[in-house]
This record gives C-alpha cells, structure tokens and sequence, in this order.
C-alpha cells in the first residue's frame, strides 16, 4: 500500500511536470485593467505610524547598496548566471530593456512572458539591477533556476544552504522598503518594491525553481507582497503603468494561492507548515477575491481547515504540538495575521466580537489560549525560550524587532483580545515594543496599549503546559524553563530537539543558561550537532542520544516517553521534578530535580541515573549566554565544575556565535549570581 502511494505521488508530480514544461505555467487569464481597483489591502499607514523610520531606512540602503545599487546612480547592471554550480562571475551578462537574458535563466515554455516583466520593470526604472534569488550568498552556490521546482531541493555538498536564498526570498524586506515610502514619500522606495516584485515574478515562473520548493515559503512570500503592496497602492494606482503592474501580479498571487491549496491537505492540517499556508492563502484569496472568484472556494475551504485545527490539532491547553517554542509564537503570529485581515475585510475592525462573528467563538477561545501560552512562557527580559527548532520564520516582521524578542507581538495581540496583562509595562519605552501594534493597528492602537494598566512580567504565576511538556517557573525576575515533553505529533517531519530534562534559567532578569538554538536544516552534520542531546543543558550518557535521530534532518524517534513528577512552589522554593526513558536501552533512566531558594536566589540541579550498577560515562552541561559575563557566575557542585568555551549559540537562522558551557560529572550543582 505504501509503495503503491509513492508510485502514484510520482506519477501525479511527473504529469504535472509535464503540463507546466508544455504549456507554461504562469496565470494568463484575461483581466481588464480596471479589474484591480477591486483589490483589498491592508490598513493604510499614515507617515507617522512608521516607527524608526529613519532606521528602517538606514538598513534599507545598506541592503541595496549590497544588492548594488545606489538611489541616483547608474550601475553596471549584471546578472551572473549559469545553470547550477558556483561563482559564475565569467558567464556574467549585461541585462537591457529587451530582456534578452531571460531564456538563460527562465525555463522555455515561460520565457516570453518572463520577458514581457521584465520589460514592464525596464520600462518603470531603467537603472534596476536584478537579482540572482537562486544564490548562496554564503558559499556561491546557485541553484538552477530552469528546473522543475520538486528537482530543485537536493543540497549537493556539505556548506551550501538552500536557506540562504528561501530567506532572501520570503521578501520581509520589501515590506520595510514599502514602510520606507510610506514614511518618507520619496518615489525610488516605491519604484524599488514594485521592480523586486516584478523582478522576483519574472525570474521564478511558478513551480519552477528554487523559490517554488517549498510550501511554507511561497506562504511567507504571498503575504509580504500584500503587505508592501499595501503601503505603495496609492502611489502605484497614480502611475501610466501601475493597473498593468497589478494585473500581473494578482495573477501571480492567484497561482501561490492555487499552489498552497494544492500543496497541503486542506482536510487534515498536520505541521506548523501547514498553518503557515492556510493562512497565507486567507490572506491572498481576500486581497483578490473581486478579481478571480476562482480564490473564494480555496478561501473557504482553508478557514474551515483553520478551525478544525486550532481545535484538535493545538492541544486544549493552547499549545502548538510541534515541541518548538518559537513554532508555536509563529503560528500565532500566521493565525493572528490572517485573523486581523479577514476581520478589517468584513468586519471594518478587528475586535474579539469581530473574531467570534467571522471564526466562531470556540476558535476565538482557542486563539486567545495560544496567545495566553505565550504570556506565562515569556522570559523577564521579554524573550521566547528556544525549546525545538527555530526556522526564524516571521510572517510579518517589522523592523527592529529581533527574532527572540516576544513582547513586540503579545503587544499586538492584546489589542485582539483587549486583554491588558499582555501589554508588560517593563517594555513600553522600548525601541521596538509597538513595530508589530503600529503595523496592524496604527497610532490609535498604539495610545489604546498605553492607557491599559500597567500589567508586570515580574507578576506571572508558575505554569505549566503537560501536554507539551513545557514547565515554567517564576519568582519575581527569576525564570527556570524546563522541557519534559514529547517530540511532537510526527517522527518524520519532527521540530522537536534532544533537550528532555534540559531547561533555561533567567537570574534578576538576565540569561544565563540558554538553549544553543537551531542555526541550519540542512547540514545535516551541523543540524545534528545543534539538535542532539550533548549540546543541551542535561545530562548526556555515553554520548547517546535520548531520542535517535534519523537519517533526515526532521526525523527523530521517540524514546525518552518523559514522565513529571513533581511541579510546585511555595513561600521558599519551586521546583520541578521529572524523568525520562531515553538511556534504557544503555540500563539507566535519568531523573532531575531542579530548585530555586527564592531568598538566597539560588538554583539547584540534582539529577539521579537510576538502573545497573555498573560504570557509565556520562556527563552534564550547561550552555552559558553569550551575552553574560562569566565572571559573575558562582557555580559549584559536589565534583570538579569546568567552564569551557566550545559550543555556539544562534537565536537566528545560519548564524552562530561561539559561547561557553559549564560541564562537570557533578549530579548536583548549583547556580547563583555573584554580587
């Protein structure tokens, strides 16, 4: 049965190889020019809702200084191009208004069109220099561009990173280019969202390429083009070109939407990745649903997928079952996204009634439950815990907000929900605190944020979430996160990492002891080593691993079935206590007990292996924050505590920084602050 499923699933990608190599596959359905003026967009900004404007700006130039070109000056303007291999710098062509280099780089049955975009993007700003969305800026190495986008994904060699290229072309930053123009109203920002959406169209037929191999991407993609169109449509619309411009793209975001809701099963969503593309295609099927009445179907049926899901998918407590923590922040973001669209599209205002009327009260519960997850996990400085994996995938980042940063979108939701113990009083004068709130709402959801009470991060109680197995505990500014939980609903595609028993700790505010973070998917070598149990703050037997991994970066079994013990505080202490089965196979269960003194501010770990006597290596670590200064660290235990500098740590997507671990062949050891 199995393999008959996989036969089949062959045959149906061949024949739709087939049809789009045959006939094309860009949408070239009729649409008159006026059809446009029917399409829905985002709350309009007003200048002084763009928050650090000028840095947004100042990042902007940098990233088109790099991409080289510079407002007011003509460059020489080349594309380096080859089929597939590495720097290609000698094959380098010159691109001009015909578009004469497009068969090189698109596949044949595409090229005319491709070539009528790229005339179109000529035509609005001569000196545009395009760019190369198949590269590895890392390594040099691009992918070939011509090729059937299911042929695309296979990384060849140790050190090229498809990740690389699928970030650059998720296109956030055309949303901060369109935030730019909204902000300072200079013609070139615009003319430089509309040339990169065109040039992105042109170069990435659909289904073909790099940029067309994954779900989620296309996903991320569709909807940051609806956000930055939103920002430039009225200037846009004034333009001899601009209708064309967006005929061509409505047509373009009819074939993401028809992409997304072929590419997931709308009956049984089943990953993070899933949510991700359902709530694009919301997002996509409203912005057009006046211009192809093709999107309504697909609009509907992928609500109906939404709702079911929050409601048996998400476990009743409010917790994605993905086993990462900054999956389930960035599936209520996607969520709270196409949430606030679908409500300002039929509602004109997004409330809490608007959100019952449009999805229905229990989906509203549900939604308000994940949100409220993200309230009791919050770390006191206003970080996420990492627990799982960490695509660093916003579905509408706004500029400066780092990618662990929390507070800037529990902001954002408390206007949903108008629940005010979202909106910490701790954070408000920060730099960064209302980018998502000023985004969505405006200044007025901004000075609504400000007149609730002042809510504290200091004052959340101890949680617990079991059926995810995450724990966190509180006193004041100190924070313990532990994990003890499973590795998801699916082994096969699996966030989860080898981090049962593992916690962070947060001591007056500050990170001290830190999960290292994700860093690539696809070094397998490096996805192990960032995922496996030596490289997480517990105890690692024999160098096994808890759960074994297996031969695909997302597959893993479970073996450590964890088991919660004990979970409390009172007026002295909390604590957590817990086991798990990952060592059995070695004769030994692994047992921890973690404390924290609240007066003496001290945090304890006593760990147990319980099973054969006989003599086992085995060590424990602890990976340090790079941003904390050892020095001020008191760690002792009952053997000899070292303190080495050989793991990194990475809070973003392919980047890593080197940091130091605590490791001993203590069972006990405690932490404190030095004063």
């Amino acid at each position: 049965m199995f393999f008959k499923k996989l036969l089949q699933d062959k045959m149906s990608s061949l024949a739709k190889e087939r049809q789009h190599m045959d006939k094309g596959s860009y949408c070239t359905a009729h649409l008159s020019s006026d059809s446009v003026d029917n399409m829905k967009w985002f709350r309009p900004a007003t200048p002084e809702e763009v928050l650090h404007a000028d840095k947004t700006e100042q990042a902007i130039l940098n990233i088109l200084q790099r991409k080289g070109t510079i407002f007011g000056k003509n460059c020489d303007l080349t594309y380096r191009i080859k089929r597939q291999g590495y720097k290609i710098a000698p094959e380098s062509i010159i691109t001009e208004a015909e578009g004469k280099f497009i068969p090189r780089v698109v596949n044949r049955s595409n090229a005319d069109y491709a070539t009528l975009l790229w005339r179109m993007i000529y035509r609005i700003q001569p000196s545009y220099v395009p760019i190369d969305w198949h590269l590895d800026y890392q390594s040099d190495y691009r992918w070939d561009s011509v090729l059937y986008s299911a042929k695309t994904v296979k990384v060849p060699k140790p050190g090229i990173d498809i990740g690389f290229p699928l970030m650059f072309g998720r296109l956030s930053h055309v949303v901060s280019l369109g935030q730019v123009y909204t902000a300072t109203k200079k013609e070139p920002y615009a003319q430089e969202v509309i040339c990169q959406l065109l040039d992105f169209m042109s170069i990435n037929p659909p289904y073909f390429g790099l940029q067309w191999s994954s779900a989620e991407e296309s996903a991320l993609r569709a909807v940051n083009m609806v956000i930055s169109l939103s920002s430039i449509k009225d200037w846009l619309l004034q333009q001899s070109y601009g209708k064309d411009a967006l005929r061509e793209i409505s047509k373009y975001l009819y074939s993401v939407a028809e992409f997304l809701s072929t590419s997931s099963d709308n009956e049984d969503i089943a990953s993070f990745g899933d949510f991700v593309s359902q709530c694009a295609v919301i997002v996509v099927s409203l912005c057009i649903e006046d211009v192809f009445d093709a999107v309504r179907p697909m609009q509907t049926a992928a609500m109906d997928a939404l709702k079911k899901a929050v409601l048996t998918y998400v476990y009743e407590e409010g917790t994605n079952p993905d086993a990462s923590t900054c999956l389930h922040a960035y599936t209520v973001e996607a969520l709270l996204t196409a949430v606030h669209f679908s409500c300002f599209v039929r509602e004109g205002a997004v409330s809490r009634d608007a959100i019952e009327k449009v999805w229905g009260v229990a989906f509203a519960q549900r939604l308000y439950m994940m949100c409220d997850v993200l309230y009791y996990i919050i770390k006191p400085n206003g970080n996420i815990p990492q627990l799982g994996d960490n695509p660093t995938l916003h579905f509408m980042k706004a500029y400066p907000v780092r990618t662990l940063q929390l507070y800037p979108y529990l902001y954002a939701a408390s206007l949903f929900f108008e629940e005010p113990k979202w909106a910490f009083s701790e954070f408000r004068d920060r730099e960064d605190a209302f980018c998502e709130t000023a985004l969505l709402f405006g200044r007025s959801g901004i000075e609504k944020i400000k007149s609730f009470p002042a809510g504290s991060v200091t004052g959340i109680p101890n949680k617990d979430f079991r059926d995810n197995g995450w724990f966190a505990l509180r006193f004041q500014d100190n924070y313990c996160f532990v994990s003890a939980g499973g590795v998801g609903k699916s082994t096969q595609a699996c966030y989860a990492h080898n981090d049962k028993l593992s916690y962070e700790l947060c001591l007056q505010g500050e990170d001290i002891i830190v999960d290292p973070g994700s860093y690539t998917y696809y070094d397998l070598k490096e996805r192990n080593t960032f995922r496996g149990t030596s490289y997480h703050n517990t105890i690692a037997v024999r160098n096994e691993e808890q759960n074994y991994l297996g031969n695909t970066a997302f597959s893993m079994k479970h073996q450590t079935h964890c088991k919660v013990l004990d979970f409390g505080a009172d007026e002295q202490t909390f604590w957590f206590e817990g086991e798990h089965a990952g060592y059995k196979g070695a004769g030994f269960l692994h047992r921890r007990k973690i404390e924290f003194f609240k007066a003496e501010k001290k945090f304890t770990v006593k760990d147990v292996l319980i099973g054969r006597q006989i003599e086992v290596k085995w060590q424990s670590s602890a990976v340090v924050s790079p941003h904390f200064n050892i020095l001020r660290l008191d760690v002792h235990g009952d053997q000899r505590m070292d303190i080495v500098e050989d793991r990194f740590y990475s809070e973003e997507y392919g980047i890593r920084v080197p940091t130091k671990r605590i490791f001993t062949s203590s069972l006990n050891y405690t932490i404190r602050l030095l004063r």
